[in-house]
């Protein structure tokens, strides 16, 4: 491959000699190698330190493994710290967790009652939920009776029997009420 920029042959009688590397793009093109060719012009075109006739620039080679090391060392850090602060959400969550549970299990527990707790760890806030339960017991809960049971309970006191659900339109029940209010009247008239 030839290239229409300056190029200089490498002749320091190791494997690539007779490579010829553009100087400005990086770019290789190989005469007597088809294989190692793509390799050493693909780490050619990654190394790009300024090489002298001695070989490779050590200093800059060293200024830039150390730029590498601190850019790896500063992301460490980061990375760290990004870690610590999901390890304490995560420590947060567990301890919020355990004190909801606390609550379904024990409802005599309120969060009032949370503020005498000095645990921070999910267990032993388990662990203070029991000990708290064990000393205030929940008395029984009054049983609540069905609202249609104290309506046919009242009925059948004043004698009217259950009450009935009927179907229909507003005119049917409007037109029933009215039939039954008349009975009434008539009752109470008749005595």
């Amino acid at each position: 491959m030839a290239n229409n920029q300056e190029n200089q042959t490498v002749t320091d009688g190791s494997q690539n000699a007779g490579q010829t590397a553009t100087a400005n793009t990086g770019t290789v093109s190989t005469a007597n190698s088809p294989i190692t060719g793509p390799v050493i012009a693909a780490h050619l075109a990654a190394n790009s330190v300024d090489e002298t006739e001695n070989g490779p620039d050590w200093k800059a080679l060293s200024r830039k493994h150390e730029k590498q090391a601190k850019d790896n060392y500063e992301q460490l850090r980061k990375t760290e710290a990004a870690y610590e602060e999901s390890q304490s959400q995560l420590h947060d969550l567990q301890v919020e967790n355990a004190r909801m549970k606390a609550q379904k299990a024990h409802p005599q527990i309120s969060d009032d009652v949370f503020a005498l707790c000095g645990e921070t760890e999910p267990e032993k806030i388990s662990e203070w939920a029991e000990k708290y339960a064990a000393l205030n017991p929940v008395t029984s809960p009054v049983k609540a009776e069905p609202v249609r049971e104290k309506a046919e309970q009242g009925a059948r006191t004043r004698g009217e029997g259950a009450p009935k659900i009927r179907s229909g339109t507003y005119a049917d029940g409007y037109a029933a009420a009215k039939a039954r209010q008349e009975q009434r009247r008539q009752a109470r008239s008749a005595k």
